[in-house]
């Protein structure tokens, strides 16, 4: 009997490990490869998003030439949110790679660095950008950082 007790033992500890390591990618990845927009406020905003080349050691991501700062600017947009809603964005990152993504609303500006990875089905995954807007400001956090 003991033998039974340490291999049902080992297969439960074994499946609890697996199972946590493998849950990682469910874990506030709403949009894997994307950002989520959150506004808080009671009124409409316009949340300005620039993704910037960080430096990667790996070498994924191509770096087009840089603005007047010195910094690698990606993409810069800017994207309506309605009063106390969310907005879903999947195509601010180029591709593969490590980024800082920058968001400002009214004078408030935060920022956060994500690294994206290409998946098995030819898209962007792992990391997700949440971009919170309050009464305060404007809040930037990854899901995974860089």
């Amino acid at each position: 009997m003991p033998r039974r007790r340490r291999v049902l033992a080992g297969a439960g500890l074994g499946l609890a490990s697996a199972l946590a390591g493998c849950t990682r990618g469910l874990r506030s990845n709403d949009v894997p490869g994307g950002v989520v927009l959150s506004n808080d406020r009671a009124e409409g905003v316009a949340v300005r998003l620039r993704a910037l080349a960080a430096d990667d050691r790996d070498g994924e991501v191509s770096t087009p030439e840089g603005d007047a700062d010195g910094e690698t600017v990606l993409a810069d947009r800017t994207y309506p949110v309605g009063p106390d809603s969310r907005e879903t964005v999947r195509d601010l990152f180029p591709g593969p790679g490590l980024f800082r993504v920058e968001a400002r609303v009214d004078r408030a500006t935060a920022a956060d660095t994500l690294r994206l990875y290409r998946t098995l089905g030819g898209g962007l995954g792992v990391d997700t950008a949440f971009v919170t807007v309050t009464t305060d400001g404007v809040e930037v956090a990854a899901t995974d950082r860089g």
